[in-house]
């Protein structure tokens, strides 16, 4: 298993909502931002690790093999999203519920290094993936939340999800921002090249609506 865990990263994202709803415009038009929208959604992040193998583990990665006992470092680059289909439902005025459904990917991009020994490796996934979340609207433009998503089945032996918790504030009814934690995740499990990435740390997104 080739870990990379850091929790101390930046991890930015961008997410553009299309309203669905006929006869509407963007989400801040309605007054509780109910509504059917269209979502795409990018997420990323970079990090760094490194991991003890003992005498009996051998590493095959990237057409290199790392024997032990070693210490492997890993550096990695890990951006998911999505395109869905997205449901958000004014519950009471102090809280909304949202939902999503759709195509999800991801891409992972790891180098391992141990000693003179160096190999890289980039994987690109795609797979179904559900999503939900909750607000506190504080006000129309100014909301706190909490959204999680991920895939339910692994394809082609990867899964992935992301959470995040912040403050979401709409500056226009186009234009808003999301600033908060968030944290993604991704697991690959093949034969003798398992991957275990998490990036997780201080968020920033743009927010766009139409």
């Amino acid at each position: 298993m080739i870990e990379g865990r850091d929790e101390e990263v930046f991890v930015p994202g961008l997410r553009a909502r299309f309203r669905l709803d006929e006869g509407k415009g963007p989400e801040a038009d309605a007054a509780d931002g109910s509504g059917h929208f269209l979502e795409v959604a990018v997420l990323g992040g970079s990090g760094e690790d490194s991991q003890r193998i003992d005498a009996t583990q051998t590493i095959e990665f990237g057409g290199e093999s790392f024997s032990g006992p070693a210490d492997v470092s890993s550096g990695f680059d890990l951006s998911i999203g999505h395109v869905a289909w997205a449901r958000r439902i004014a519950a009471e005025r102090w809280l909304a519920l949202t939902g999503l459904a759709g195509l999800g990917f991801a891409r992972s991009d790891v180098e391992l290094a141990s000693g003179a020994v160096r190999a890289s490796e980039d994987d690109f996934a795609v797979n179904a993936v559900l999503g939900g979340g909750l607000a506190v609207p504080l006000s129309r433009r100014f909301e706190i939340a909490f959204d999680l998503e991920g895939t339910l089945v692994p394809i082609d032996d990867v899964q992935f999800w992301s959470a995040e918790l912040g403050v979401r504030v709409r500056a226009t009814d186009h234009l808003g921002f999301f600033g908060g934690w968030r944290t993604i995740h991704y697991e690959r499990v093949r034969s003798g090249s398992d991957l275990d990435l998490e990036a997780s740390g201080p968020a920033l997104a743009l927010e766009l609506a139409f």
